[in-house]
């Protein structure tokens, strides 16, 4: 199952596919993802996930459970292509159900609890 990146948008941001945060060197934005099965049917899953900067992740609180893609600047494009290169990890997965439990370190499924 090769799967990739169909759509990214964050409603932290305006516009939300191209809207960038204030300080594109100090950020903490909550992002949405479409992936979608490459050849196949239509239609895709959404997934969430967190992009913030060292500085935005050095202000968490002590104790918490942090799970985000970190980058010294936010970039659309870079953004985009780590997430592929994330979704190589599940390409050995029959289907959507086994792919979910794959990524779920990663990113969050937007139907999971």
């Amino acid at each position: 199952m090769r799967l990739r990146v169909k759509s990214l948008w964050s409603p932290d941001l305006s516009p939300p596919s191209e809207g960038g945060p204030r300080d594109a060197h100090d950020f903490d934005v909550f992002l949405q993802m479409a992936i979608e099965e490459e050849g196949g049917s239509e239609g895709h899953e959404v997934f969430n996930a967190r992009v913030c900067s060292p500085s935005a992740l050095s202000r968490s609180s002590s104790g918490e459970f942090v799970n985000a893609l970190v980058l010294r600047r936010f970039d659309w494009m870079e953004i985009h292509g780590r997430l592929n290169k994330l979704l190589l990890h599940a390409s050995s997965c029959p289907d959507w159900a086994a792919a979910i439990q794959k990524l779920a370190p990663f990113i969050q499924h937007a139907d999971s609890d």
